[in-house]
């Protein structure tokens, strides 16, 4: 695609904004899905140092991904489209909240809060500017994976003084779709409820990533004596979901409070905690707890072995073959080794 449009450029063919748009999403796009390989690869890499067995097919595709450039190359086309598509008052042309949101994703998967900025400020300069929640959800994400907790916490204050005047593009219930469909009801779309949960979720890991657990906890405690229910609105403050609780064990995890982590890990797996959500982000109201999913069972086993917590691990070990059965989780064999 790229080739294409080079070509273009070649011919002295002027790209129009839909060219633009199309190029910029088909790189974004191809940019998550690379991240998402490496992840999925790295992770497995992680579990097999754990027993010694490396793999050298995953270094080797490791090594192709990382030669992609897709997020560069969308950066550079979104520079020609800003320079080339003004009106006559110099503002830019509005490319679509679909493609500042796609760039604003891979500011975030790339840590790159200096694109993120340039992105924000022409978004703030595009005609009709109205941020959507998914795009300050991005932009704070960005700057959570960089570790500028004072950044994220501004970012966070800006979009909750917008929503309360009502000048943020939540999404619609016309854009739900089935992964958050349960989050819904007539007068919101759970792609909306879902994405001011993970603004929550990205503020509470990126307190614990700056080593300041107690504003990750009082952000928490805060959610948790929130008068809002199930259905909370754009200007509530949402109860915790079982996303929150994730965060405070895995945060307390990676800055080394094993005891912390595993408190709050016990807290999810009291007898009279409920049975694991059905979304991650689905709210939990009146002080219920549910039980641990899958993917949080993993990343303790693993962080515990990953510090050489050998007794804790065997133990959590044992806790989630019981686990297994009542909740229908796996057991793996990287596990039992």
């Amino acid at each position: 695609i790229l080739e294409t449009y080079n070509d273009m450029l070649m011919r002295q063919i002027a790209p129009n904004t839909r060219t633009y748009r199309t190029l910029i999403l088909a790189l974004c796009d191809r940019d998550r899905e690379v991240s998402r390989v490496m992840e999925q690869t790295e992770w497995r890499m992680r579990r097999r140092h754990l027993v010694s067995k490396a793999s050298h097919d995953d270094e080797k595709q490791l090594e192709l991904l990382r030669k992609e450039n897709n997020f560069g190359s969308a950066l550079i086309v979104f520079e020609a489209a800003q320079t080339l598509h003004q009106d006559e008052r110099g503002r830019n042309l509005s490319l679509g909240t679909e493609v500042y949101d796609a760039l604003l994703r891979s500011c975030m998967l790339h840590s790159n809060t200096d694109a993120a900025t340039r992105i924000w400020e022409a978004l703030e300069r595009a005609r009709h500017f109205v941020p959507s929640a998914s795009c300050f959800l991005h932009l704070l994400g960005a700057f959570a994976a960089k570790g500028q907790d004072s950044a994220v916490s501004d970012i966070f204050s800006e979009f909750r003084l917008l929503a309360k005047k009502d000048l943020i593009r939540w999404q619609s219930i016309k854009e739900e779709d089935a992964r958050t469909a349960g989050l819904a009801d007539s007068d919101r779309s759970g792609k909306a409820r879902a994405t001011q949960m993970l603004m929550y979720v990205k503020l509470v890991e990126s307190h614990f990533r700056a080593g300041a657990s107690e504003k990750a906890l009082a952000i928490v405690e805060e959610m948790m004596d929130s008068p809002a229910g199930k259905n909370f609105g754009p200007t509530d403050v949402p109860p915790p979901s079982s996303a929150i609780y994730a965060a405070c064990v895995r945060g307390f995890l990676d800055g080394g409070d094993f005891d912390s982590a595993l408190g709050w890990f016990g807290r999810m797996r009291a007898k009279d905690a409920a049975p694991i959500a059905e979304h991650p982000l689905a709210p939990l109201v009146g002080g219920i707890v549910a039980r641990p999913d899958q993917a949080l069972w993993d990343s303790v086993v693993e962080k515990l072995l990953e510090h050489g917590k050998v007794e804790q691990a065997s133990a959590v070990f044992k806790d989630l073959v019981e686990a297994s059965r009542i909740d229908g989780l796996r057991v793996r064999s990287l596990d039992r080794i």
